[in-house]
């Protein structure tokens, strides 16, 4: 029998009911054709809606095997690539891709650590996880920026200084692996930072909540039977889709379950469990009633 998840629930402002939402303003995405290739649903849900919001044509692969199909049949101006996945390993996808001819902009988005073998192996521009949706949109449209600045530049002859003058130098988006103080939330229960009042977002935060139930079961089947790799793996994703929508609290006990199981340290892991559990319990959200 699974495991129950009771998060703590709120009745949605007006505005989210009548799945009202504000207009997006422009955006150098518009029109644009992207590919996400993401091993977490939550995040290729969020990470879609984002992008299509901003105008982008998105086309989503699950694993690397399609995305490597869709990269080399389709045309598309900028791929979103999880290191994460299994067969990404160090920075092994980016390498496969550009070893196949396809110079499409790569945004590689990872662990910090990871950040050094993927801009040598041909990436255009890291992330270091957790990703929002600032840091996302800001890294997509100036990746795509200077590539049209470069492609302009090589067909039509445009003096550096000119481009330098024009598009100026921009600031990094890269930050480190540390996540946000949720001591805040620490006592009332912890919110999404999603903005929910648009329905997607509901969806994104109902579909996460839904599946926590099946990850800690997976979880203590793997500690069962003493699959620890495994383990650390379902700790991996977790952080992965919790940080995605803002629940940071889950992102320093997640780390601790998956550097422990990969250690093979038995002893503290059902301790770990438990407290992500609990974590879970008082996650605050939408009353779905409505």
């Amino acid at each position: 029998m699974l495991t129950s998840v009771t998060p703590m629930f709120v009745d949605m402002p007006e505005a989210s009911r009548s799945g009202l939402s504000r207009e997006p303003d422009a955006s150098p995405l518009s029109g644009t054709n992207i590919l996400i290739v993401e091993g977490s649903r939550t995040r290729r849900s969020l990470y879609k809606f984002i992008f299509a919001e901003a105008g982008a044509n998105v086309i989503c692969a699950r694993d690397i095997e399609s995305g490597m199909y869709l990269a080399a049949e389709q045309e598309f101006n900028l791929v979103l690539l999880d290191m994460q996945m299994p067969g990404c390993e160090e920075s092994s996808a980016i390498t496969m891709l550009r070893h196949k001819g396809i110079s499409t902009p790569i945004i590689a988005h990872g662990v910090a650590s990871e950040e050094v073998a993927c801009r040598n192996a041909g990436c255009s521009e890291f992330l270091a996880k957790p990703t929002d949706a600032e840091k996302l949109l800001v890294a997509a449209s100036d990746t795509l920026s200077r590539q049209r600045f470069e492609d302009c530049e090589t067909t039509c002859q445009i003096d550096e200084s000119t481009i330098e003058l024009a598009v100026g130098k921009p600031e990094s988006v890269i930050e480190d692996d540390s996540c946000p103080d949720d001591s805040a939330n620490d006592q009332a229960g912890y919110h999404c930072t999603l903005d929910l009042t648009k329905p997607v977002y509901l969806e994104i935060l109902f579909e996460f909540i839904d599946e926590l139930p099946q990850r800690f079961e997976a979880m203590k089947a793997a500690l069962g039977d003493n699959r620890l790799d495994e383990l650390a793996d379902l700790a991996h994703g977790l952080k992965g889709s919790a940080g995605s929508i803002g629940f940071h609290a889950f992102t320093e006990p997640c780390r601790q379950l998956e550097r422990l199981a990969k250690q093979k340290e038995s002893a503290q892991l059902e301790a770990v469990i438990k407290e992500l559990q609990n974590i879970s319990h008082r996650i605050v959200v939408p009353n779905r009633s409505e």
